[in-house]
């Protein structure tokens, strides 16, 4: 496991398009840092498996299944962080789409 950098340690990141590719990369490492992580992409599923290895890394890390691309549900993410972390600190948005 990775040293845990103060600077991350505790930090409250919402990290989108997290179940896959860089985003779940980058969620294991900030998790392996001690972060606190919100997790958000569409595939519920993937999200809650990514969560689980989030927090056997030694970061907190709750799963928010979440389309970017539609207003009620980010204000929902946002909500739901705000709820599981006590606030926000970063934000990566890391969604995207394939055109």
């Amino acid at each position: 496991m990775k040293q845990k950098t103060t600077a991350i340690a505790g930090s409250r990141i919402i990290l989108t398009g997290a179940s896959e590719g860089i985003g779940r990369a980058l969620a294991l490492d900030l998790a392996g840092r001690g972060a606190r992580l919100t997790l958000a992409a569409r595939d519920a599923e993937r999200l809650e498996l990514l969560a689980r290895d989030c927090r056997t890394r030694g970061g907190e890390a709750v799963a928010i299944p979440t389309d970017v691309a539609n207003e009620v549900d980010c204000g929902w993410l946002i909500e739901k962080s705000l709820q599981s972390l006590g606030g926000i600190d970063v934000l990566v948005h890391n969604a995207g789409i394939t055109m």
